[in-house]
């Protein structure tokens, strides 16, 4: 594998694992009282030792990448820094397999002091750990230093690499870490041995699935401490060896061994601690409370709209569309037919030039196709008010509330094909594939589902509520899905944002690589991706405003004028500026542009040989 993609892969499922660290201290610190003071006091040192050992790694995984050249060519002159960086990653090491002895002795002096006292390690498990935290320290200091590491850069390639001039402490730090590795292997299996034969006789008691989740989870610390022990034992072996018949170096398993240590310590703890699990998910649940009891004023005030009871039977009940929301609808309507002209001009460049539908049939194009249809019953609904309700036009609850809800969520639905075209062109730059319009209508469907399904379970559990279109209408009886709708809302246009940013970031550094990314040299990947990327900023700006503002309105908070104007305006105009912006920066729909209204062809009459029969011919110029 290469070291770009290896880099790449490993910093998408890094930075989230590193991030669930965060909310699991959170969960064990509001739960310390009921938890042991040594497995909190552990668990907090392996969360902090995990997380800057896998910040620290960058610094050695980065050497080979052009993008951060200059940073090493800074550290040329700052050998200090460098010895550092190499004393960290070895003495993480030690930390890890100390840290892994002590929750593994901690697991087996919690469980085995059901049956005998113990008490002397609740007593003295902080000085028990801090001595052996200085031990290794200490040791390590005795047996590393000092250290000579430079970096050289190759004047060829340009790339850099590491230069040990103490090759002796090096091997000598090595072989003690691999002995040290291994014993204590050894001591934490047999004390793992021990502990889950202790268990069994916990099997009737209460506190048996308590203990048996906190010891799997130490388990499994084990287990991928045990991983890297072996990983570096296969380094150890592979540096004896190398040149003979092994083909493939085991460095490239001690990267990922050693951020399954970092981080999937995290991801267990999740899924194996219960007590841990069901901690995080009240306080979630505290939150959603508060931000409940934020909405309920707002909440109470709708639910008390007269006249309708919360119950299915009121959908034939009569309602209004009403008349003085006409002024309003005919300046949405207008905006929205604007709008379309840069979608019908990608329509008709498509139609004019094959090439350009066959270029950008599955981004351009069908971000401009499908933003229309989506779009489109709305603006039918807009113009439909401009043109018949000149006053309160009389309806049932049910058909008001279709009309309204259903073009709205088509509406915003639309920009999930900013999204779906986002990911999978992330997908297939990245893989090297060929973007088909299958897998993007595939993506498409996925990201729309979350929306359907909020809709439909609108209509299913609802009540009713006044609304500025028509009403009343139904609405969600629930507080938490009406907040789930609109945090949807304002995710998409990000979650897109997001996806095409990360497009055009990939591009710069593989261009900076001068490695080809494309499928095909017929298209400016590049050029593509940034002009996707202004596409989704557009509604992340415009959508995401409109969102803001209501939940400015559910929190009572009173929003600026020149916001409320500029929410009630700038959301038509999403669609027409974001496809504008595809127009503007690729040059297929520069020239169309220019050959039809700029620069219109002209052409001039060139007579033929006299020998011909033919009078005259016209001749672009």
């Amino acid at each position: 594998m290469l070291v770009a993609d290896r880099n790449i892969i490993q910093v998408l499922y890094g930075i989230p694992g590193i991030l669930l660290y965060f909310p699991i201290l959170w969960a064990i610190l509001a739960e310390r009282m009921n938890l042991s003071a040594s497995f909190v006091f552990i668990y907090f040192v392996i969360a902090i030792t995990n997380i800057l050992s896998w910040l620290n790694s960058w610094n050695l995984r980065l050497i080979n990448e052009p993008f951060f050249v200059f940073y090493y060519k800074i550290l040329v002159d700052h050998s200090l820094v460098i010895n550092a960086v190499h004393f960290l990653t070895a003495e993480f090491n030690y930390i890890h397999n100390f840290t892994t002895f002590i929750i593994t002795f901690d697991r087996f002096i919690t469980i085995y002091r059901t049956s005998e006292n113990c008490n002397w390690w609740k007593k003295h498990y902080l000085l028990f750990t801090l001595i052996g935290y200085s031990l290794s320290l200490g040791g390590h200091f005795f047996i590393r230093l000092p250290m000579d590491i430079r970096i050289k850069f190759n004047e060829t390639t340009g790339n850099a690499q590491f230069v040990y001039n103490d090759n002796s402490q090096k091997i000598l730090d090595s072989n003690v870490r691999m002995l040290f590795g291994c014993v204590n292997f050894i001591v934490c299996l047999i004390l793992n041995i021990l502990s889950w034969k202790a268990l069994r006789s916990m099997v009737k008691t209460n506190k048996f699935a308590v203990q048996r989740s906190f010891l799997i989870l130490s388990t499994f610390i084990f287990v991928t401490q045990a991983l890297n022990v072996f990983v570096g034992i296969s380094l150890w072996t592979y540096n004896s060896i190398q040149g003979s018949a092994l083909t493939i170096p085991p460095y490239e398993i001690m990267f990922y061994s050693s951020d399954l240590c970092n981080i999937g310590q995290a991801v267990s703890t999740i899924l194996i601690s219960s007590v841990i699990r069901q901690v995080m998910w009240r306080k979630i649940k505290q939150i959603l409370g508060i931000v409940t009891n934020r909405i309920e004023p707002m909440t109470t005030a709708r639910k008390e709209y007269p006249f309708y009871p919360d119950a299915h039977d009121y959908y034939t009940y009569p309602a209004l569309f009403r008349g003085d929301y006409r002024p309003a609808a005919v300046r949405n309507a207008v905006i929205m037919y604007l709008s379309y002209l840069p979608v019908l001009f990608i329509a008709f460049c498509a139609k004019r030039d094959p090439r350009i539908h066959e270029y950008y049939k599955t981004t351009i194009v069908f971000s401009a196709y499908a933003q229309f249809f989506l779009t489109l019953p709305q603006t039918i609904f807009y113009t439909w008010i401009s043109i018949a309700v000149m006053e309160d036009y009389e309806t049932t609850i049910i058909w008001c509330s279709v009309v309204k809800f259903n073009t709205a969520a088509l509406n915003f639905m639309s920009y999930n094909t900013l999204v779906a075209v986002g990911f999978c062109r992330l997908i297939s730059l990245f893989f090297g594939r060929r973007l088909e319009l299958a897998f993007v209508l595939a993506a498409f469907t996925f990201f729309s589902a979350l929306l359907v399904a909020i809709v439909g379970y609108m209509f299913a559990v609802n009540s009713v509520y006044p609304h500025e279109v028509c009403q009343p209408v139904i609405f969600f009886l629930e507080d938490i899905p009406a907040l789930i709708h609109n945090f949807y809302t304002f995710f998409i246009p990000l979650l897109a944002a997001i996806f095409n940013l990360l497009c055009v970031i990939y591009l710069i550094y593989m261009k900076s690589r001068r490695t080809t990314v494309s499928p095909t040299k017929k298209v400016d990947e590049l050029v593509v991706a940034f002009s996707l990327l202004l596409q989704s900023i557009i509604p992340a700006v415009t959508i995401t405003s409109k969102a803001f503002f209501v939940l400015t309105m559910v929190w009572l908070v009173e929003a600026p004028d020149w916001f409320i104007i500029f929410t009630n305006w700038a959301g038509f105009f999403t669609t027409g500026l974001n496809i504008l912006a595809s127009i503007v920066f690729i040059k297929s729909f520069q020239d169309q542009f220019k050959e039809l209204f700029w620069f219109p062809i002209k052409y001039k009459v060139v007579r033929p040989d006299p020998t011909t029969t033919t009078s005259f011919v016209l001749v672009k110029i």
